[in-house]
């Protein structure tokens, strides 16, 4: 496959295949309805990509149809098993149009699959890790490369200018208007670089 939505997509349609039982015994038929409107793609968390929110779904009622389920797996990820597994945890959420969030049936469906660890953050266990690395193999490799964000330095945006002394680390703000009239001196007595900070 050479995008990573139909990759993605082919992914959930087989983790649906395998555990549809799973889904029908914890969601009942509306279950199954919820997941065959589902879309898949990469995508950093609404909160932003330097986050420790590895995959999202968004309820249907947030899409302009409102019957679509739109899962993101963020695109940090590229091991096909925390790929997979993380599909797999928002499938279920899916399924459940979120309404238990991390309770009840959610649990009992994440544990039948053979997911592990806190409800909040499932990972993947052996059989479930098997299973995905065949995944692998029958759809071919995941066609992406890790997204690594790289934090930006914030650009001050006061108009108060940093000004800092050299001799003794004497911090002021000030405007423009008042560096371009003098530099102020610091507790020391000496007169401030012209350099801002």
């Amino acid at each position: 496959m050479s995008t990573r939505e139909e990759w993605l997509n082919a992914a959930a349609a087989d983790i649906l295949s395998r555990y549809r039982e799973v889904f029908e015994d914890q969601f009942g038929k509306v279950g199954i309805e919820h997941l065959r409107n589902v879309k898949v793609s990469t995508g950093f968390p609404s909160r932003g990509g330097l986050t420790k929110v590895i995959g999202e779904c968004w309820k249907a009622r947030a899409a302009a149809d409102e019957t679509t389920h739109h899962i993101f797996i963020n695109p940090r990820l590229d091991d096909v098993v925390e790929v997979v597994a993380t599909l797999a945890h928002e499938m279920v959420h899916a399924a459940d149009d979120g309404e238990h969030k991390h309770k009840g049936p959610f649990v009992r469906a994440v544990r039948e699959m053979g997911l592990e660890g806190k409800a909040t953050a499932t990972v993947a266990g052996a059989a479930f890790a098997e299973w995905a690395r065949g995944l692998d193999a029958k759809l071919g490799t995941y066609p992406h490369v890790a997204l690594i964000p790289i934090a930006v330095e914030k650009k001050q945006t006061t108009r108060m200018l940093k000004l800092e002394a050299d001799c003794c680390g004497y911090v002021v703000r000030t405007t423009q208007k008042w560096i371009d009239i003098g530099l102020p001196a610091c507790p020391c007595g000496n007169e401030f670089s012209q350099e801002v900070k």
